[in-house]
């Protein structure tokens, strides 16, 4: 795929040709050309000497790579660019179109001055998988971050990590972008006060004894000291003032003022209520203590040699561990280092980071010409692939120097050299 940029009176044009033929009547295009996509930018179809191709209106806008040759790019900046992404590829889900086919190369995104968003084109006759896309477009961004912005290098780091994880989402790297730890947050239970039973504070003290009976916290009502729930109390003074009004105006009762009959009920309440109160103030008998059996439950069982009466395997027929649970590989490959001063590298992830910011990598080398983020090695079950991330001094394999973004295998015995620091690749592979 190759553009070039073409004006006409007062508009620019970026003209995409494929390698192939344009399919015009195909879905792709007519819903590209026949919408308004709010992050595609404004596309036209063009026909010229029995040939189709796609044109995108790009006035007054630039491109990142324009925009980022020489910049720092700060946390909010990094933020900003791979949300415009998980925006256009969701607007696209919505017109039911391909997201593979948007084309994530800094030369092919565009922003205006002002603008807090990227606009993109698509290439609907070719494509290319949309995280494949999106972790070259961060390998790109990665060396120019801002590296005096922890906060950046920090975002950066995570997005690119989220985009190596095999169970990759759009979710999933929107969180990483703006959860501070790039973690969920756990959800934090309120803290109970130490020898209190649970439901104590809520339900009152003998709450805590319901819930050593049953195991479980038993919800309460409140009752008074005549052992009827405070609202049917009120529910019954209530009937009483209802009966006594009744009876008072059916002259069923001696002509007594109104005020006076309403007030007995009032005064027998408050009396109730402070005696309630008194009643319940009052210190209640202990009863002794009577010992608690502790109770015996069945050891947990996380391994076959749990069981009682299997005996313990011989060292010879113990089986060697591949894979660890955290994603490790035991005993896997390593770049053994020339310098006794230096560590080794491990290969023990599906993918290294290497460079000399301890908080931004998986492997830190401390050496001024190394990059902060320098290199990564991508690790499958047969092989190890080593790739430049667009360091300043470079990455070689034994005579030959790797391009920025170039992967290449390595293969037992390789002399590697991240600038000038220089390890050996061992592998248990072959």
């Amino acid at each position: 795929m190759k553009a070039e940029r073409q004006k006409e009176l007062e508009r620019n044009w970026l003209v995409v040709k494929g390698e192939e033929p344009l399919q015009a009547e195909s879905y792709q295009i007519r819903m590209l050309t026949g919408n308004m996509i709010p992050s595609i930018l404004k596309v036209r179809l063009r026909h010229l000497d029995g040939e189709s191709f796609l044109c995108y209106d790009i006035t007054l806008r630039h491109s990142m790579e324009e925009e980022y040759r020489d910049a720092l790019i700060p946390a909010g900046q990094i933020r900003m660019i791979l949300e415009s992404c998980l925006r256009a590829a969701e607007e696209m889900q919505e017109y039911l179109l391909d997201i593979d086919r948007l084309i994530l190369k800094p030369e092919y995104i565009f922003t205006a001055v002002g603008e807090k968003r990227l606009y993109f084109c698509c290439a609907p006759d070719e494509k290319k998988e949309f995280r494949v896309q999106l972790a070259e477009l961060m390998e790109y961004l990665l060396p120019k971050l801002d590296h005096g912005d922890p906060e950046a290098v920090a975002v950066g780091y995570r997005a690119y990590r989220c985009m190596m994880e095999d169970r990759f989402s759009m979710e999933m790297l929107r969180k990483s972008l703006f959860d501070p730890s790039g973690k969920l947050q756990k959800r934090e239970e309120p803290k109970k006060p130490e020898g209190d039973m649970p439901g104590e504070e809520r339900f009152g003290s003998g709450a805590g004894d319901l819930f050593r009976e049953t195991g479980f916290p038993v919800e309460r009502e409140e009752r008074t000291a005549a052992g009827l729930p405070v609202w049917g109390t009120v529910l019954i003074g209530v009937c009483i003032c209802l009966l006594l009004c009744g009876a008072w105006y059916l002259r069923l009762l001696p002509q007594i003022p109104m005020e006076i009959l309403l007030a007995l009920p009032v005064g027998a309440a408050g009396v109730g209520l402070l005696l309630f109160l008194v009643i319940r103030a009052l210190p209640k008998k202990k009863t002794a203590a009577q010992p608690e059996e502790p109770e015996t439950e069945p050891p947990e069982v996380t391994d076959i040699s749990d069981f009682p009466g299997y005996e313990e395997e011989q060292e010879s027929e113990k089986t060697e561990i591949l894979w660890e649970k955290d994603g490790k590989k035991a005993g896997g490959a390593v770049l053994v280092s020339c310098d006794p001063a230096r560590e080794d590298v491990r290969l023990d992830r599906t993918v290294v980071l290497i460079g000399k910011m301890k908080t931004a990598v998986d492997a830190a080398i401390p050496c001024p010409t190394v990059s902060r983020i320098h290199a990564k090695c991508r690790v499958t079950e047969e092989n190890c692939y080593l790739t430049d991330l667009h360091s300043k001094n470079g990455t070689r394999i034994n005579d030959s120097v790797l391009g920025g973004g170039e992967e290449i295998l390595l293969r037992e015995g390789d002399h590697v050299f991240f600038a000038e620091a220089e390890y050996v690749y061992r592998s248990h592979f072959e």
